[in-house]
């Protein structure tokens, strides 16, 4: 499955560590029938060192076009432990066994059944059926074990994006639509819905946001792009069935059954951070597509967004994006475990695409530029440390 995978050692550690909840400040209220977890600006567990061990490595400069990637964005493993690798540029789903020797490919460019146009999301039922959204085709394509063709189904509102498949077959899509002007430019909204295998919406999460973006005229052209630090929607899904959707401006957390009913709510008691003008400078510098006239005229929030991005395990834990890097990969998670408690903060040296059976797969650009999907066996050492709530506060914070 897409879902994220929880690394067993990760709740033998919370369990042995001998910590309770009341060795953790943490504020539990339960409001209209909603338990709300509200987390202190620390982690339950101090100082955790992860060690990643790379066990693979798909992806060469030159040679077998089976091994050339051209923009892989999206992998999944199936129960065999056969990795495949979703690019939008080749229009292709590549099947590589687990020890990363080529098995086939799987659909091709085209409008008809089975094929793909604009591949952007993938994932892998407890069947091994196999799921794809293409966002331009605005469609859904099933596809058997075996790569053959299944079913698909349309889209009828927006452009779908991403998609997740949960333990009884119910697939999580978003989707682009909806534009609504903001200032100079619009906000694409973006809305998560559940849909059976045939294609029935069967319910629409209200908490939305879009992606903000602004408009410049030329004497040519009208550029739109991106606005850097915007707040946007964050959502991922449990083996359940239960979808985790937060707004980036705000750290909460709303746990969804699929009624649509809110059933839980955690967060951390956290200050956002202030964009600096370094920050402006730097983001300013990457906007390639900005006439440089018309840099001036970006608007910025006066605030970072929260987190970036979810990750969600089959225990309900969530891995929560906060901060990252690429030039020097470091990405940081804030961990919290199925009861809403901010387990532990850790840094990556590569951002996971999906953590299953013990493993963590990635998509990385290597020193000459070609894409690899790496698969990397992921530990957490045993020296485990606990907030001292007497002194309120670390003896040597990192952070």
């Amino acid at each position: 499955m897409k879902i994220a995978v929880v690394l067993l050692l990760l709740k033998i550690l919370l369990i042995t560590s001998g910590c309770s909840n009341k060795d953790y400040p943490v504020k539990i209220e339960i409001i209209n029938g909603i338990s709300i977890y509200q987390n202190p600006n620390y982690p339950k567990i101090k100082n955790p060192t992860v060690q990643l061990k790379e066990e693979l490595a798909i992806g060469i400069e030159e040679g077998d076009e089976n091994y050339l990637f051209y923009m892989p964005n999206d992998v999944a493993v199936d129960s065999k432990e056969n990795i495949y690798v979703l690019e939008y540029g080749n229009c292709r789903l590549q099947v590589y066994n687990k020890n990363g020797n080529y098995l086939r490919t799987i659909s091709r460019k085209g409008q008809g059944p089975g094929e793909i146009w604009a591949p952007t999301g993938l994932d892998i039922d407890k069947h091994d059926n196999i799921y794809l959204v293409d966002s331009i085709m605005r469609r859904v394509t099933i596809l058997n074990p075996d790569g053959t063709y299944n079913n698909n189904f349309s889209i009828e509102t927006g452009f779908p994006m991403h998609l997740f498949v949960d333990g009884q077959g119910s697939i999580f899509i978003s989707k682009y639509q909806s534009q609504v002007k903001v200032n100079s430019g619009f906000s694409l909204q973006n809305i998560i819905s559940i849909y059976d295998s045939n294609g029935k919406c069967l319910h629409n999460f209200e908490e939305s946001i879009g992606v903000s973006r602004q408009q410049f005229k030329t004497s040519t052209a009208v550029i739109s792009t991106g606005i850097p630090f915007s707040p946007t929607t964050v959502w991922t899904i449990n083996s359940e069935g239960h979808c985790y959707i937060g707004v980036s401006s705000k750290y909460e957390i709303s746990v969804y059954n699929k009624q649509g009913e809110i059933v839980q709510k955690f967060g951390v008691n956290r200050s956002p951070k202030p964009i600096k003008q370094k920050d402006k400078d730097e983001a300013l510098e990457k906007m390639n597509k900005v006439p440089s006239n018309f840099k001036k005229d970006i608007v910025f929030n006066d605030v970072k967004p929260f987190f970036y991005g979810f990750i969600a395990d089959h225990q309900g834990n969530i891995w929560i994006l906060t901060e990252f890097n690429n030039q020097s990969k470091e990405y940081t998670y804030d961990v919290f475990n199925a009861e809403g408690i901010y387990s532990m903060k850790v840094t990556l040296s590569q951002r996971p695409r999906l953590f299953k059976d013990g493993f963590m797969y990635t998509i990385e650009s290597t020193e000459k530029g070609y894409k690899q999907v790496k698969k990397y066996k992921i530990t957490f050492d045993k020296n485990f440390l606990i907030h001292d709530t007497s002194k309120n506060k670390w003896d040597n914070l990192p952070y």
